[in-house]
């Protein structure tokens, strides 16, 4: 059974793990904020409204590895909790919501999957966690 935790400011061991891509945002700090999140985690999924449910459901097709030791790590993406996690990138030029969805190898630091979301809300649910973690849930088994 996966199971959320909210986790607070600056207590994120899985964060070191999105280190390896956001770097490479370092070294591009003129280009446009959504076309540097583009490059690190692909084209991103639209949804005016997205859920809860849909991250419990992206989350548990990738269950297998979360099991061996993975994390789940769901972010909404702005300066703030990039700071969070040891990144201090000037995104400001980011147009509309992003939230990035990440299954992360904690013995090795990879990102074995991800998803970028662009969405006009989050469900009530989502919004909570994400707000009682300053924008940051993470999942583990």
């Amino acid at each position: 059974m996966i199971k959320y935790v909210v986790i607070g400011v600056g207590v994120i061991a899985v964060g070191v793990a999105v280190y390896a891509l956001v770097h490479r945002m370092n070294s591009e700090q003129n280009v446009d904020g959504s076309k540097i999140l583009q490059k690190c985690f692909g084209a991103p999924m639209y949804a005016s409204t997205f859920s809860m449910a849909e991250v419990r459901d992206w989350l548990k097709s990738r269950e297998s590895v979360i099991k061996t030791g993975a994390k789940g790590l769901v972010i909404k993406v702005n300066p703030k909790t990039l700071t969070k996690i040891g990144q201090n990138i000037n995104l400001d030029a980011i147009s509309g919501n992003n939230l990035l969805i990440a299954v992360i190898d904690t013995a090795t630091n990879d990102i074995k999957d991800s998803v970028l979301i662009k969405y006009d809300k989050l469900d009530d649910k989502l919004e909570s966690l994400l707000q009682t973690g300053d924008g940051v849930l993470v999942v583990e088994a």
